[in-house]
């Protein structure tokens, strides 16, 4: 309690008592007020209290007794003031700790909530980069000429201004030699420009109907022999040693188990 805490209680207490015996006041008030003033200590006596104590010496003439009260007057509410002045500062300085408190709290939860989105971008990263090369590898060198290509490989290629790819066969033809795994047309070297080697993930092997139905349009993937294997429009999937367009079913008991080896989504992560 403060010493304006104890000044109140102690007034009340004084004020009941003195009530009481000019009026019938319940008894319980009455004693209540004696024992606060029993109980209670007295605060540090204030200037106000000082300068009153002193009008009351009955040496005092009479003027000066009242100009020492009206003094005391003054006195006790410039001291009242600036209690409630300290009261205000007390509060300020309490209510100041609460926020910086509340602002350490803040900034912990933004710097974890930050560390938490590091991790989450550096897993983003690595399952991109991961999802670059899963799929399928492309093999970076100088490269050969088209003529120099083993019979059997699958690159990407440039085939007059477009982009596609194909298997390098000369089963069928001494000239026509690349075979268009999207069209199934057959091409001569002149005509190919090499861009990429693709190497098939033998990780990613697919031998049912419903994973191989998962792959998006455009994905070649190579039979047990290395022959593509191009998926034109959902669900169809197209061989350029067949003409008529296969179910994912009808490819995986026709051709076996085939490794994936293109798929265009993974294809223009990896050139973005």
């Amino acid at each position: 309690m403060t010493d304006a805490d104890l000044r109140k209680a102690r007034q009340w207490a004084m004020d009941t008592i003195a009530e009481a015996e000019v009026e019938d006041r319940h008894l319980g008030y009455r004693h209540a007020a004696c024992v606060i003033l029993a109980t209670v200590p007295a605060p540090p006596a204030t200037l106000a209290d000082e300068l009153r104590e002193a009008a009351n010496d009955p040496t005092v003439c009479t003027r000066v007794s009242i100009e020492v009260r009206s003094l005391a007057d003054r006195v006790e509410a410039v001291e009242k003031a600036l209690n409630e002045a300290y009261a205000d500062r007390d509060e300020a300085y309490r209510r100041i700790q609460t926020l910086l408190g509340e602002r350490g709290e803040y900034l912990n939860e933004m710097i974890s909530s930050e560390r938490k989105q590091e991790k989450l971008e550096a897993e983003v990263e690595r399952l991109t980069r991961e999802r670059t090369v899963k799929e399928s590898r492309t093999v970076a060198s100088d490269l050969p000429d088209p003529a120099d290509v083993p019979d059997g490989d699958v690159w990407q290629v440039e085939i007059r201004g477009r982009r596609t790819v194909a298997v390098r066969s000369c089963h069928y033809s001494d000239e026509l030699v690349w075979i268009d795994a999207f069209s199934g047309t057959a091409w001569s070297d002149g005509d190919v420009t090499l861009i990429a080697r693709l190497v098939p993930d033998t990780r990613r092997v697919i031998d049912r109907p419903e994973d191989l139905d998962k792959l998006p349009e455009g994905s070649v993937v190579l039979d047990e022999d290395g022959f593509p294997i191009y998926k034109m429009t959902r669900p169809f999937w197209r061989s350029y040693q067949e003409v008529p367009e296969l179910n994912a079913a009808a490819v995986i008991n026709t051709y076996g188990p085939v490794t994936v080896i293109h798929e265009p989504m993974v294809d223009s992560v990896r050139r973005s």
